[in-house]
């Protein structure tokens, strides 16, 4: 998932430098992909690490939507790129905390063996 929202990323930026409408899509269709993902892992996480999820799935809600603000938008479009910017920075955050208490919990697991 880490690297979906780095593959997002990427393609915002396409998206500024090139205007090509399909960079909009690519965002949108990864956006996507990265929520079904979250929703996969809920079924297998327990019960108190759902809202590291659910706090994930709102911050790709939070990216996409910053996204296609800034691609309608007409104003100040550097006010933008700092809220897509920084949606996209909590989003990996999210996603690398989940990761790490994951790890952590794996390797607790692994040392009562």
């Amino acid at each position: 998932m880490i690297k979906s929202i780095l593959d997002a990323r990427t393609s915002k930026k396409n998206y500024i430098l090139s205007g090509d409408q399909k960079y909009i899509l690519e965002v949108e269709s990864i956006a996507e992909d990265i929520i079904k993902d979250t929703q996969n892992i809920l079924e297998k996480l327990k019960e108190e690490d759902h809202n590291k999820v659910n706090e994930i799935i709102e911050a790709v809600n939070s990216y996409n939507n910053a996204f296609i603000n800034h691609t309608k938008s007409n104003g100040d479009r550097s006010v933008l790129e700092r809220e897509v910017v920084k949606a996209g920075k909590d989003v990996e955050d999210k996603l690398r905390n989940l990761y790490r208490t994951q790890n952590e919990e794996m390797y607790q697991r692994i040392s009562k063996i």
